[in-house]
């Protein structure tokens, strides 16, 4: 997915790494991408897919991230091309509401299955 930046440079984004803070009781223990109080996935922006899913997993997990998640958008070789820590969460491109709050429907294959067909990368452009 093509995105144009501030200084009118043009860069091509493949992945989204998300480091969302949770509580105790949002997933369980042994759900995929906890690491320790974070939940990590890196997902393919296009298609919705969790990278390297433990299949058999799935579920609705849902994250009140209170302006505490941190969200890279990487290229095809990983490389960060920009980056949003803190503030709301860009809900144009990560299903939830309000900007507070991450709710995905994840199946057991790690795709998730209510990811925006059109997702808008616009979020990482506003101050």
């Amino acid at each position: 997915m093509k995105l144009t930046l501030k200084d009118g440079k043009e860069v091509e984004v493949k992945f989204l790494k998300m480091i969302l803070p949770i509580n105790l009781n949002e997933i369980p223990h042994d759900f995929p991408f906890r690491n320790l109080g974070n939940w990590e996935p890196i997902i393919n922006i296009e298609t919705g897919q969790i990278l390297n899913w433990k299949t058999g997993k799935s579920g609705v997990v849902e994250f009140n991230v209170n302006n505490e998640g941190k969200y890279y958008l990487l290229g095809e070789d990983s490389v960060v091309l920009l980056k949003k820590e803190g503030g709301y969460v860009p809900n144009e491109l990560i299903p939830g509401w309000h900007g507070e709050t991450v709710q995905l429907e994840i199946n057991e294959l790690g795709k998730i299955m209510n990811w925006y067909t059109e997702p808008s990368l616009e979020g990482f452009l506003k101050d």
